[in-house]
């Protein structure tokens, strides 16, 4: 094997003093590089936090930007949604109107069924009048068509 450079030198060539000082030389510059670096990575630090502040600020702007464009869809949506009110407004009132006219002509309806209910009555009456009033056995004149218990029970409910 070969001899390195420190092996070949005697003891006495080997001076300790200049070596400690190299040693506490490079010790002291390493401290100094050590802090130099623990200024920068503060220095980074505070420049992350501003630049996040900053980012921070972006997104929040970037946010009202897109809510800003998004305005135009809510106007024709707003409009969609007006003239769909319109329309079933419209259809409402219609519906009301024909639903009121459904009921007068109910009413008109049941008040005609009890005239014309009334009417019968009086006609079945007199029918049964005339056949009681037939003592000869004969055939009646009129003829009962319907049952009477029936036609008082009819009626149209409101």
């Amino acid at each position: 094997m070969e001899n390195s450079p420190i092996d070949i030198t005697s003891k006495d060539d080997f001076d300790e003093k200049p070596l400690s000082i190299e040693i506490l030389d490079l010790l002291e510059h390493l401290k100094e590089r050590i802090q130099n670096l623990t200024e920068k990575q503060t220095y980074l630090n505070e420049y992350l936090s501003k630049e996040k502040d900053n980012f921070n600020k972006i997104s929040e702007y970037k946010d009202i930007i897109l809510n800003i464009q998004a305005i135009p869809k809510y106007i024709s949506k707003t409009k969609y949604l007006k003239h769909k009110v319109k329309f079933f407004g419209e259809k409402i009132d219609y519906l009301s109107e024909f639903s009121r006219q459904i009921y007068n002509k109910r009413h008109d309806l049941s008040e005609q069924w009890k005239t014309i209910k009334k009417i019968e009555q009086k006609k079945d009456i007199t029918r049964l009048l005339a056949q009681k009033s037939n003592k000869d056995n004969s055939p009646p004149v009129v003829t009962l068509k319907r049952d009477v218990s029936k036609v008082k029970d009819a009626y149209i409910e409101d």
